[in-house]
């Protein structure tokens, strides 16, 4: 099945160049970088991509234009990827792609970043 390809390719990538493997749920917010969950599907429980980070990275490097995975306060399961945009005294402002708003309200911290992405793995939606 096309999940389990992408589980494997993410996984042959890791041993490769590091990383950790986060599961992405499909809200359609990236799309169409990272589509959103079949019709029917709760997008908030479907997991829809894996995203290999970056080795080694960590907030402080985190800057303008990346792609960037977090923990938000609705998904304590998954994670969540973004762009970040601006940077304030209360962490990361990001937006998804297909958001016509930034997400000021849940910034990315220390507390919540996951990695910066390096990679996408994701499969037709159906």
């Amino acid at each position: 099945d096309n999940q389990a390809l992408a589980w494997a390719a993410a996984v042959e990538y890791k041993q490769a160049n590091g990383g950790q493997i986060i599961r992405i749920l499909g809200t359609g917010s990236m799309a169409p970088l990272i589509p959103p969950s079949a019709p029917g599907r709760n997008p908030e429980e479907t997991i829809v991509a894996f995203v290999v980070t970056e080795d080694g990275a960590t907030y402080e490097d985190v800057s303008t234009g990346d792609l960037v995975s977090y923990k938000a306060a609705w998904s304590p399961k998954y994670g969540i990827i973004h762009v970040a945009l601006t940077q304030d005294s209360g962490g990361w402002i990001m937006s998804g792609l297909h958001n016509s708003y930034s997400e000021p309200q849940w910034r990315v911290t220390r507390d919540n970043f996951l990695g910066i992405a390096a990679k996408v793995f994701n499969w037709p939606q159906t």
